[in-house]
């Protein structure tokens, strides 16, 4: 299908790497708000992009446009 899922998070790397391994995701770490938005944009400019949060950062998913075919899938958690 072509869909990358991808994990944003504000934990360490150590935490991140334990879920996303066990998810079969790619956890990126230690990302403030800012820096996940810079994230998403990056892989925006690669093609569509779909997120699901756990609603604890609702603004950040706000900022997102999702698409129903989307690529990308971005789990986000701070």
């Amino acid at each position: 299908m072509g869909i990358a899922t991808v994990m944003l998070t504000g934990d360490n790397r150590r935490s991140a790497n334990a879920i996303g391994g066990a998810l079969g995701v790619r956890p990126v770490a230690g990302l403030l708000p800012d820096a996940k938005l810079a994230e998403i944009a990056v892989l925006r400019n690669q093609g569509p992009v779909a997120m699901v949060g756990d609603g604890i950062n609702a603004g950040l998913a706000d900022r997102v446009s999702g698409a129903l075919r989307a690529r990308t899938l971005i789990l986000a958690k701070t």
